[in-house]
């Protein structure tokens, strides 16, 4: 749940809507967008790729792992 809230948070500071975010995983239906809003999902690496490259943040940081992985680096 910690990495949907992170995505959720990351999208709405791009102020981005639900259907731009759908385009952009290749999603069929807002529904997956929602799911994984709600916690009950989470994007494939790839679409966690892409939101990197479109949200223009580290993939650590979607996966809210920044700090902890800066010492094996």
């Amino acid at each position: 749940k910690k990495i949907c809230n992170k995505i959720h948070s990351l999208i709405e500071d791009k102020k981005m809507d639900v259907e731009e975010v759908q385009a952009m995983l290749q999603y069929d239906t807002p529904q997956a967008v929602y799911k994984i809003y709600r916690g009950e999902g989470l994007p494939t690496f790839d679409n966690i790729l892409r939101l990197s490259v479109n949200l223009d943040v580290e993939i650590e940081e979607i996966l809210c792992c920044k700090e902890a992985c800066l010492g094996y680096f």
